[in-house]
């Protein structure tokens, strides 16, 4: 399509297109593994907490402290390996899968970018730099021209 008119984003390849989806899926696996910390906040009922007017603020902030926290000394670190693994694996100056972004690199960006915006209390923005191969990562998504021109619209 005229957004990727070199079919680089999701490549007729099946070979490479499996490689799109299992870092997809990785992506999504952050995602899920995120979200009881998320919804703590939002949703506490869902998890079998009382609903957050029903709930003392005390207890309910030190839960949603307690589960971000080992969020970011478990999860985190685990997930932010397989990143790393996987850009080490495509050369390591790239993206996830190689030298060309993929809607792969896309969806990790914008999950991984969530992490560094400091939105969700007890994650800090900082929570990211102990990564630098990731961090590298998101920068140089952030650096693609498509990419810069998007945010810069949106600034």
């Amino acid at each position: 399509g005229e957004a990727d008119p070199e079919g680089k984003l999701y490549p007729a390849d099946v070979g490479k297109r499996l490689q799109i989806e299992e870092a997809l899926g990785l992506t999504a696996d952050l995602s899920r593994a995120w979200r009881p910390a998320l919804y703590i906040g939002m949703r506490p009922e869902k998890l079998g907490h009382p609903k957050s007017a029903d709930w003392a603020k005390e207890e309910k902030d030190a839960t949603i402290k307690k589960l971000r926290e080992a969020f970011l000394a478990e999860e985190l670190p685990r997930y932010m390996g397989y990143y790393a693994d996987l850009i080490k694996e495509a050369g390591g100056n790239a993206f996830l899968l190689g030298e060309d972004l993929t809607i792969a690199d896309i969806a990790a960006y914008q999950g991984l970018n969530y992490y560094r915006k400091g939105v969700a209390d007890y994650v800090p923005a900082d929570c990211l730099d102990p990564y630098p191969d990731v961090v590298a990562f998101l920068k140089r998504v952030e650096e693609q021209p498509k990419v810069a021109a998007y945010k810069a619209s949106k600034a």
